[in-house]
């Protein structure tokens, strides 16, 4: 949809000039890191996180210690590494995993869905336009910049796609992964707040 939408405005004479130039000299440089070790490193220390998090029996840990560990290797040594194949396996995992998820049953039971599924994806699409138009214009990012940072989708979504759209700002993935850890790390604890307060 980020897509289509860019596209048709382009096409209207609306060019993404703001998006060119913060992929520009405002890009953030990235690592030049890579090595076996650093993959090594990557996949041991965000692995032993994720255990780590997931002893901790709090809903959201797992991955969140993750993320926070691979952070720590990036930006305090720059020694986090991943090829970029791994994204490939990624979305095939991924997607392998939600097709697992879905039952005959659950199928059977879309329809009583229709009305919360409408209404999430209006939601979510609405804010999706409105806040990236609004960090566009405040923050001058660019228009699939913006939008992309106000998707719902979570961190490790945003970096399987990002390429894929022709986005090359890092600032999308930081501004997913601190989401992802705020709403991972605290919005289950707020949620398991509100049932133990009402008893549900």
């Amino acid at each position: 949809m980020i897509a289509t939408f860019d596209r048709s405005r382009t096409t209207r004479g609306f060019a993404d000039a703001r998006g060119d130039q913060h992929t520009g000299e405002e890009q953030r440089v990235r690592s030049t890191q890579k090595s076996w070790q650093a993959l090594s490193v990557t996949v041991v220390a965000a692995t032993a996180a994720g255990l780590l998090g997931k002893a901790t029996g709090v809903p959201g840990f797992t991955f969140s210690s993750a993320i926070v560990a691979a952070l720590v290797l990036k930006l305090c040594f720059d020694f986090a590494y991943l090829p970029k194949g791994v994204k490939k396996a990624c979305q095939i995992v991924a997607g392998s995993y939600l097709g697992t998820l879905l039952t005959v049953s659950g199928l059977r039971s879309m329809g009583r869905l229709v009305v919360p599924i409408v209404i999430v994806v209006v939601g979510y699409t609405v804010n999706c336009f409105a806040t990236g138009r609004l960090e566009s214009r405040l923050l001058g990012y660019g228009r699939k910049e913006g939008m992309l940072i106000a998707s719902p989708a979570g961190a490790s979504d945003m970096a399987l796609i990002i390429e894929d759209l022709g986005v090359d700002n890092t600032d999308v993935i930081i501004m997913q992964v601190v989401r992802a850890i705020v709403v991972m790390a605290v919005f289950p604890q707020i949620v398991n707040a509100i049932c133990l307060f009402t008893g549900t």
